[in-house]
């Protein structure tokens, strides 16, 4: 059974906690039907719009895990054949894995690095070479707000410090940082029920693109599965976002499209692109721009040289694709970044 359909990858997913079962849900929404939700609490099973096939309760005498990392540590430990059994059911075969926690709960903080591992073993079960670089994790760091509860901060703290010591060495690939402090600013304005769900479905959004577009043909200048590959298996940590380009009409505007993506996202933007190993920039133009913009490929050409000079890797994969609406939308993405110093150093700030 394959999700891949028009996809490059053919990705599963699994929500530890109730913030990484909420992630999970929003990629389940997007299609993808390999999706497993783990949690302690079963009332926050209950909430989510996928199969029951899909929620594993690995709740022990009490319900939930008390803020409490080690409790479900071992509870996840302790149920891991079941777990993967259940990955073998839903899942079968498929390309790679992200693990979706939210860092500062008992839960996903707790059973984030078990099942990372049960992922990587699965992987391997399946025949991947190299399993590590199959597995990534979506994580999400608490707003200054929930770390003023000392066990929030002290468990985000715990759980990303391993996340980030796992990328460094390549052990995970990629990371996905999703700093929930960016929310408010990216989405002002929004009501309770919506706020979690618009942040998740951004994610999920901007991450199904990219899994797609290299998927389609493209005349003009293809960003083809290898390239994605490259940067997805970079190690570290990763930044993708997508906008409409505001200004064609000179390079700069295409420079300012992709400071934008990197800027105006949920996921954290807090890292030295110089340390990055791999980048993509995609355009995705109307039909009007691809044949009445003379000097567009000149444009961008420039502006990706620029934008290259102040990355590590020196050089952007690129890709040109058609579509039927209007303008020029660019994705772009950058990995193996460094791990973002500053929202370690803002969560102890809570420890002190």
């Amino acid at each position: 059974m394959s999700d891949t359909g028009d996809r490059v990858f053919d990705v599963a997913f699994i929500g530890c906690g109730q913030g990484g079962g909420r992630i999970a849900e929003a990629f389940f929404a997007k299609g993808y039907q390999k999706v497993i939700a783990i949690n302690t609490a079963p009332q926050d099973l209950s909430h989510l719009s996928i199969p029951d096939e899909n929620k594993i309760n690995i709740s022990g005498h009490v319900a939930g895990a008390g803020k409490n990392p080690s409790v479900s540590h071992k509870l996840a430990e302790d149920r891991a054949d079941e777990i993967i059994e259940r990955m073998a059911e839903l899942f079968g075969d498929c390309d790679r894995i992200m693990v979706c926690i939210g860092a500062g709960g008992g839960t996903g903080s707790g059973t984030c690095i078990p099942v990372v591992k049960m992922c990587s073993d699965y992987m391997s079960s399946l025949g991947h070479d190299d399993p590590s670089k199959k597995v990534g994790v979506i994580c999400t760091v608490p707003t200054d707000g929930e770390c003023r509860s000392t066990a929030v901060a002290q468990n985000a703290t715990g759980v990303l410090n391993d996340i980030f010591r796992l990328g460094h060495e390549k052990k995970i690939s990629p990371c996905l940082v999703i700093d929930n402090n960016k929310i408010r600013k990216v989405f002002p304005g929004l009501t309770m029920r919506a706020f979690w769900p618009t942040a998740n479905t951004a994610v999920a959004d901007v991450f199904d693109a990219l899994n797609t577009l290299p998927s389609g043909d493209s005349p003009f200048s293809s960003f083809d599965p290898a390239d994605y590959t490259s940067i997805v298996e970079a190690g570290g940590c990763l930044i993708m976002g997508m906008s409409q380009v505001e200004d064609c009409s000179t390079a700069e505007g295409f420079i300012n499209a992709f400071h934008k993506n990197m800027k105006d996202t949920v996921i954290s933007d807090e890292y030295g692109l110089l340390s990055s190993q791999a980048a993509a920039c995609v355009l995705s133009c109307s039909t009007k721009v691809i044949d009445e913009d003379f000097g567009l490929m000149d444009r961008v050409d420039e502006a990706l040289d620029s934008i290259a000079s102040q990355l590590k890797a020196r050089y952007i994969h690129r890709g040109i694709y058609e579509h039927d609406g209007d303008g020029v939308i660019m994705y772009s993405m950058v990995g193996g970044l460094t791990y973002p110093i500053p929202v370690i150093s803002r969560l102890k700030s809570f420890l002190r």
